[in-house]
């Protein structure tokens, strides 16, 4: 009888030196990618530079969008 391991996450069969945790390799990258993703987010919106002024007038109505 053969075990079978499932990635808790993306529920995909992985040999038993794939899974760290019950969790997948592809999924443990790609929830760091995130999470990396998510900090640098984080220090651009709290950065001390002038945030860009989009004009977006056919959907705002010509108000102006501060991101």
């Amino acid at each position: 009888m053969r075990h079978q391991y499932i990635c808790s996450k993306c529920q995909g069969m992985v040999d038993p030196g794939e899974l760290v945790g019950s969790v997948c390799i592809e999924c443990l990258e790609a929830e760091q990618r995130e999470q990396e993703r998510s900090s640098r987010m984080v220090q651009i919106m709290n950065s001390p530079a002038e945030q860009m002024v989009l004009n977006f007038i056919s959907d705002t109505g010509g108000k102006k969008c501060y991101t």
